[in-house]
Parts: structure tokens; sequence; C-alpha cells
């Protein structure tokens, strides 16, 4: 694809991400107005986090080591030996996912005993929801199978478009039925929603090209180097769910009811806002990286990779400020009602704006990851995942019991990432050889700069909104929210120009080119 093709891609692929985030923070909100910060909502997040949110890691997986293999077949037009290739994935680790199920059933409750020790008072209903979404594990790994499957072909929407039918299934569940079947009806209704993502790729993967053919060789090669590279793959993508599930969590279930869920309502929205803007760019970039390095194109590769990051450095960095600055009317807009009360809004908020601080290391680790998936190297992913689980542990070992208190965990994790993205940054740098720091470094600063000005204005703009008196508390703060988010991006934007920000100058020149061509 051009260069103009691949911008409007990204665009659409964010464009639609971003609608199904905002479908994803609605339901969000119903599942927060319902359970709150009690003992269900612990149950219920904990089992979410336990199940599905660490197997997303494996499907992500699957997702990154399976494109360049389907990739290269499609790329020769061999659709016969891609789909052996797939269906002999499909086949295979069905046997094994089947195998990990029942063993997960079987063990669920000494798992849940070892990640929340703090939960003696729901337990058992842990553990009860826990087995209901563990067979989620069967279709995310074929939803993403075919997510791999569809963007190795270079189709990008229907990927970003599986999430829709499920959120509006719990969203209906919600409404009509959570007062009769509770938490249990909502556990099954989860399952029910990965179910739906696999189906909805199926139709246009036939039409592509794909049969399913029964094909199961455990002995053959791709598929040894296949599970030989997912397996520290699987590692890496989940890395920050390992954080929040093996050491945020942990320590959170020791200091207090709740915190579990704080943590949970905080990634709602932390995690959709960030991922929206990353995964985006790097689901239809990550074929391309793989494409440069093909052709043995390395300057082509690194001017992408560095591309990206100062994308990112620009987006990341003003999310990062006015995430914070709005996180109090944010998460009060979304979940403020019924069992949710203002200590809960108090409480996430500040979750949410600790977790924010990290966004930009979070971004950079993605891109880098990739990165380094290219350059068939996962050593390095692992080496640096390994390095930020420990300075988490350590750093919310300590934090936890300063005066910080409970917000240090996920303090600790946002510093983790950030100083793993440094680490990462130098790693990578060092593999391939060159890498543009300087511009990197011009483009950090001075997005930095922008965003602290645009962070000025918003910190007044939404004081004075807030002293304001609404007719309703969620039209005070969807006003602030809007208003601060609308007059920020106009500062923002207005800063990277006086300051001369290298995406807003390449922005500008394209414009004034396209002008004088038309003229």
């Amino acid at each position: 694809m051009k260069k103009k093709s691949t911008v409007n891609t990204i665009a659409v692929v964010i464009s639609l991400t971003l609608i199904a985030k905002f479908i994803g923070f609605i339901r969000d909100a119903l599942i927060g107005s319902r359970l709150g910060q009690t003992l269900q909502a612990d149950a219920y997040n904990l089992s979410l986090e336990a199940t599905v949110m660490t197997f997303l890691s494996i499907g992500t997986g699957i997702s990154i080591t399976l494109i360049p293999i389907v990739a290269g077949h499609l790329r020769d037009k061999d659709h016969i030996n891609a789909n052996k290739v797939v269906n002999n994935i499909i086949n295979s680790l069905l046997v094994i996912v089947f195998g990990i199920t029942i063993v997960g059933l079987l063990f669920s409750p000494f798992v849940l005993r070892v990640i929340a020790p703090g939960f003696e008072e729901n337990f058992m209903l842990t553990v009860h929801l826990t087995m209901i979404m563990f067979p989620a594990l069967i279709f995310i790994v074929l939803a993403y199978i075919f997510v791999a499957y569809l963007q190795g072909n270079e189709i990008f929407i229907v990927p970003a478009l599986i999430s829709f039918p499920g959120n509006f299934l719990i969203i209906f569940y919600l409404f009509f039925f959570f007062n009769d079947y509770g938490v249990y009806g909502l556990a099954i209704a989860t399952l029910i929603i990965w179910i739906l993502q696999f189906l909805i790729q199926v139709p246009s993967a036939v039409k592509v090209g794909y049969r399913y053919k029964f094909h199961m060789d455990f002995k053959d090669e791709v598929f040894r180097k296949f599970l030989i590279t997912i397996i520290p793959i699987i590692f890496v993508t989940g890395i920050y769910q390992l954080n929040i599930l093996l050491i945020d969590n942990v320590f959170s279930s020791t200091i207090g009811k709740g915190n579990v869920s704080a943590i949970r309502y905080a990634n709602q929205i932390y995690v959709p806002t960030v991922t929206v803007i990353v995964y985006g760019i790097t689901a239809v970039m990550f074929p391309k990286f793989n494409k440069s390095l093909v052709t043995n194109n390395v300057e082509e590769f690194t001017n992408s990779v560095a591309t990206v990051l100062k994308s990112l450095f620009f987006l990341l960095i003003p999310m990062t400020i006015g995430l914070i600055l709005v996180s109090m009317p944010l998460i009060s807009m979304i979940y403020q009602r019924d069992q949710f009360d203002i200590n809960a809004v108090i409480s996430v908020a500040g979750v949410l704006s600790s977790y924010a601080f990290g966004m930009l290391g979070f971004g950079v680790l993605d891109v880098l990851n990739k990165g380094f998936y290219a350059l068939k190297n996962v050593k390095t992913p692992v080496f640096t995942g390994v390095c930020i689980l420990i300075m988490n542990f350590v750093f919310s070992y300590f934090l936890k019991s300063s005066r910080i208190g409970f917000l240090g965990i996920p303090l600790s994790t946002s510093l983790s990432l950030i100083i793993g993205s440094i680490i990462h940054l130098t790693l990578f740098a060092k593999a391939v050889g060159i890498l543009d720091f300087k511009g990197l470094l011009n483009c950090l600063v001075k997005s930095l700069f922008a965003g602290i000005f645009m962070g000025i204005g918003v910190y007044f703009i939404r004081d004075v909104i807030q002293s304001y008196e609404f007719k309703s508390l969620f039209i005070k703060q969807i006003s602030t929210i809007v208003i601060c988010g609308l007059v920020g991006g106009i500062l923002y934007l207005i800063f990277s120009v006086i300051i001369r920000e290298e995406n807003t100058v390449g922005v500008i020149n394209q414009y004034k080119a396209r002008r004088k061509k038309d003229e």
C-alpha cells in the first residue's frame, strides 16, 4: 500500500476502535453502576482478570506470531499452504487449549488462593465466576487466529469491528436481565462475547480464501517454530496484565476492601484510551515492519519505527496530561450512580491518574516490541519484561507502605513501564545500529513543552467550569470533559505550531503542498 493508503487505513482503524472503546465505556459504566465497589464487584473483576484478561495476552501472542507466517505465504500467493498452516495451528492449539481449560476448571480454587489471598468473604463466588469464564480461552484463541489471518491479508477493518456485537450484548443484559440473573448471568454474557468475536470473522476469512480442512501435525516444522516463538511473545504481551494480576491485585487485596475493583475500573478507562492509539497504529504498521526486513531494507524499517515513536510522543503526551486533569469528572460521569458513590469516584480517579502517568511508556514498549519481533528477536522483549515485573514488585512493596499508600501500587506500575521503555529503546538502538535519537529527543521535548502549556490552560478551565452550578451532575461533568478536551486540543496545536514540533510541521507542509497542487 502506498503511504497515503496506509495513513487512511490507520485513521479508519483508529476511528472504529475509538467507537468500539466508547461503547465499551458505556458497558463498563453500566457494570460499575450495577456492582459498585462491593464484594460482588471484586469477585467479578478478579475472575475477569484471572481468565479473559490473562487469555487476551495469549490471543495477542498468537496474532503477532502468526501474521508474518500468513503474510509470507500470501505474498507468494500461496493460499493452499497458508490454509494448511492456519488449520494445523487451529486444530493443534484447540487440543492444547482444551487441556488447559480442563486443568483450569479443576484447579481454579488453588490459583485464586495465590492471586487473591485476602478474598476470604467472597472466595467461592470468585471461584464460580472464574469457572464460568474459563472456557472463553477456546474462543479467544480462535478469534485471534482469524485476526492474524485477516491482517495477514491486509484486511484491518473487520478485526476492528469484532467487539461491537459483544458490547451490545452486555449492555442489553445489564438493562433487561441483570436484576434477575445478577453477576452469574454477567459472567455467562462475558463468555458469549468471545464466541461472537470468533464467529463474526469467519465470513470475511472465507471470502478471501480461507477453507477449513482437518489437519493436525505437532511435528510440523512451522508449527514447532510457532510454539517456540509464541511462548516468550505471550509473556511479553501479557506484561501489563501480569503486573495487574500478580502484583497490583495481590498487594491491593491485602490492604482494603474495594481496591481490586478500583484498579479494574480505572483500567477499564486507561487501557482503552492508550490502546486505541497504540494498537490502531501498530496493527497496520507491524506487517509493514516485516515487509521492510524481508526486502533487507533496514533503513526503511528503522525510519518507520522512529516515525511511529514520534507520532506516539505527539499523541500520548497531551492524552496523559489531559486524562490526569479530568480524571475526577470523567470517573464521576461514567460510574457515579447507584452503588458507586463519591468516595469510590475519588479512589478510582486517583488510580486512573497513577496509571495514566505511564501511558507513554506503555506505548513505546509496544512499538519497540513489534520492532524486535520483526527482527526475529524475542529474547530482548522478555528481558525487559522481566525487569519491569521485578521493578514493579519492589516499587509496590515499598510505596504501598509509604505515605502514598494504596496509590503507590498503580504508580509503581507506571514507573516500571517508563523505566522499562528507556531500557528497551537503548537495547533497540543497539540491535539496529542506527536510530534517530536526536530527532526522537527533539520531538519528545517539544511535545512535553506543548503539553505542559496545554495542561496549565486546561487546569484553570476545569476549575472554572466546576465552580458553576448545573442542572445535573452528569451535565456538569460531561461539559467539563468536552470543553477541556476541545480547548486543550486547540492549545496543544497552537503551542506545537509555535515551537515547530515535527509532526505538526509535517502536516502543515503536506497541506500547503496539496493546496499548491490544486492551484
